[in-house]
């Protein structure tokens, strides 16, 4: 039985198809952007239990995303995925509420913690309309 609806925004096909399987296995429904314009589309258009974004993306950062979700009163768990050192990365975040950071390259056991971690209290939406 499905859990959920997952946004999965990478631009590298590749990653997104891997990320798009483990989702699957996880027992959620992925959805699928491959840049910012597209991702904030959807997030407009529809409901998410979890967006999974990578940050530097063409049309629109995953920090621009962020940023505008919570603006707009969404306040859906994010995992921001960076190659970019945490350090600088983080500082830039302090203001934002319910993400998480996961380091490229990055284990799939790590992605799948932090994706529990983030989702241990939240509750499915079940309605997305993509």
């Amino acid at each position: 039985m499905s859990r959920g609806y997952v946004l999965i925004v990478e631009d590298s096909g590749d990653v997104r198809k891997v990320m798009a399987e483990m989702i699957s296995m996880m027992g959620f429904k992925p959805a699928l952007a491959s840049d910012g314009v597209d991702a904030w589309k959807k997030i407009s258009d529809g409901a998410f239990d979890l967006v999974i974004t990578d940050i530097g993306l063409p049309g629109m950062s995953g920090e621009e995303i962020i940023r505008k979700m919570r603006k707009k009163g969404l306040n859906t768990p994010v995992i921001l995925i960076t190659g970019v050192g945490f350090p600088g990365t983080k500082d830039r975040f302090r203001d934002l509420a319910n993400y998480s950071f996961v380091q490229k390259p990055f284990k799939i056991e790590e992605l799948k913690s932090e994706i529990s971690r983030l989702l241990k209290t939240a509750e499915f939406t079940g309605n997305c309309k993509n």
